[in-house]
């Protein structure tokens, strides 16, 4: 038979497809009431029309939207304005600065749409305006080092844990936010160190490997930290 059928025709097929005949038996039947050969490439023609039907009859099923495009961007600017606040308390902002009434799990699903979720926020040393300028510049200013400047370079850190911690520190706290937006200031938490006794522990490391790891007990003054330098370190510069 030819490639093109009469709408009744598609419509007499896509009824058996529905009905989950086998193709053998509609080729059958195809046959008997036509008088004529059904190709299995039209039948597979017919049998995607229909799948595509049965997709948009779902979509067609589906609940009304219940925001619009504006509610939208407003869900999205609440979030980013305080991107700790619980969906349900971004529900409440919505409902009483904005005469919004969306539901928790309307707000999720928008935020989730956009590509926000809720993400445990990162914890980072809190820096002054300061702090952030000198490291910025600092790291400038080595932007064109060689390889080999940087093999004479030990890089040093410490780390003190208190015995006691504050609530802020035991309480993870949770973000909205997007992908790569993990390290903005608005999706971390800063911290600091404080609480109670403590203990300190001081390592480095460099271009030959990781150094030595020092327990250190006593008051870190600047006498204290020139020995532990001098003696792990050397001449090598430090940063």
């Amino acid at each position: 038979m030819g490639k093109h059928l009469t709408k009744f025709q598609e419509g007499y097929l896509k009824g058996l497809l529905d009905a989950e005949k086998p193709w053998h038996v509609i080729k059958d039947i195809y046959k008997k009431n036509y008088k004529r050969n059904l190709s299995s490439s039209v039948l597979d023609r017919v049998n995607k029309l229909s799948i595509q039907s049965k997709k948009i009859k779902r979509e067609m099923r589906g609940r009304k939207r219940k925001t619009t495009a504006r509610t939208d961007r407003m869900i999205k600017r609440v979030i980013k304005q305080n991107r700790m606040k619980s969906w349900e308390g971004i529900a409440e902002n919505l409902q009483e600065s904005h005469n919004v009434d969306v539901k928790t799990d309307t707000v999720r699903s928008r935020a989730e749409e956009i590509g926000i979720k809720n993400y445990k926020a990162l914890k980072k040393p809190k820096l002054t305006p300061r702090k952030v300028k000198k490291r910025l510049l600092f790291a400038k200013s080595k932007k064109k080092w060689s390889l080999r400047r940087w093999t004479k370079v030990v890089f040093v850190d410490e780390k003190k844990l208190t015995l006691f911690h504050t609530s802020d520190d035991q309480v993870a706290r949770n973000v909205k936010r997007e992908r790569g937006e993990e390290l903005l200031p608005e999706c971390t938490v800063p911290t600091v160190k404080h609480g109670g006794g403590n203990i300190k522990f001081w390592a480095s490391f460099s271009y030959e490997g990781p150094g030595e790891l020092e327990i250190i007990e006593e008051k870190m003054t600047g006498k204290v930290y020139k020995k532990v330098l001098d003696e792990n370190c050397g001449n090598r510069s430090t940063t």
